[in-house]
């Protein structure tokens, strides 16, 4: 008799907590969230965006099928080949560890953002004709990876970027 006392107890006690967790669940307030949406209509270059990067100054940098577009939190500003950039859109975005903007751009193009301007990157031996898929900087070296490609490794270059040496690895 005393185990059956127990397992109603214990029934009890789980249909109380199941009670109690479901009152807990229902009558908590949902948290509301709010999203400022932007678009061509807010001065954005291109409706599709391919990536964005937040710098270490705060801008928003989006990479679309236009070009570039850096938002400081109140308007866009555009860039596109006119401006130096390499042509097509912006496929991938990277700071560097001397706040160099790396852009890799669809077909092959390369740019790098000064602060003040845009520069194209040549390499000295190879030519990239497929979409720049990403960027990265390992300690002293910097990293390109290609749709068509492969990937590409450079010393890092904090000056002159007109011929950077570097090997090729495909695939």
């Amino acid at each position: 008799m005393s185990d059956i006392n127990i397992t109603r107890r214990q029934t009890g006690k789980s249909v109380w907590l199941v009670l109690f967790l479901l009152f807990a669940v229902l009558t908590a307030d949902a948290q509301d969230y709010f999203f400022d949406n932007y678009g061509i209509k807010q001065g954005l270059s291109e409706q599709k965006v391919y990536t964005l990067l937040q710098d270490s100054k705060d801008y928003i940098w989006l990479g679309t099928a236009n070009g570039v577009s850096r938002f400081d939190g109140n308007r866009f500003d555009n860039f596109t080949s006119r401006d130096s950039l390499a042509s097509m859109g912006v496929r991938c975005i990277m700071e560097d560890s001397e706040g160099y903007i790396w852009f890799g751009h669809l077909n092959g193009g390369i740019s790098r953002f000064s602060g003040t301007t845009f520069e194209k990157v040549l390499f000295d031996t190879i030519s990239l004709t497929g979409d720049i898929t990403a960027i990265a900087q390992i300690g002293d070296k910097i990293w390109f990876t290609s749709a068509n490609d492969g990937a590409v490794l450079a010393d890092f270059p904090a000056g002159n970027i007109k011929k950077i040496r570097a090997r090729q690895f495909k695939g």
